[in-house]
């Protein structure tokens, strides 16, 4: 080999080395952002531990409750409806809402044998929050 060649396996194995490291550095730095929760063991991400929820209460009355489109918190809690359920409720409540709850903010619908009682935070913005059988 001439001198040519030995710079340039020299060059070129500095080149590596720099490559390297850099790649090194960027796993390590990957590795600090880990999730705390990660098991080594299976691989799998873990939920964190019990009791340590951060979240806050949203009223002053210290229950979580749904937020409308805007950011607005509604006055009370979701009541859950099966999705089939909720589904009829939601589209019957758009299908009359510019004739009976534009601009109003509590609001009944009786529909089937139930009356649902909502907020009204404009149109698609609705929170069902007790629901009464009509027998």
């Amino acid at each position: 080999m001439n001198d040519y060649e030995i710079q340039w396996v020299e060059y070129y194995l500095r080149y590596l080395d720099i490559e390297i490291r850099t790649n090194k550095l960027l796993l390590e730095e990957a590795e600090t952002r880990h999730n705390p929760y990660h098991d080594p063991v299976t691989g799998r991400f873990t939920t964190a531990p019990k009791g340590k929820s951060k979240s806050k209460a949203l009223t002053k009355q210290k229950n979580n409750v749904r937020l409308d489109s805007r950011g607005k918190p509604f006055k009370f809690s979701t009541v859950n409806l099966p999705p089939k359920e909720y589904a009829n409720v939601m589209s019957e409540i758009g299908r009359r809402w510019n004739t009976c709850y534009k601009g109003k903010e509590l609001c009944r619908l009786e529909f089937t044998d139930k009356t649902y009682y909502f907020e009204n935070h404009g149109i698609g913005d609705y929170n069902v929050y007790k629901v009464k059988s009509n027998e």
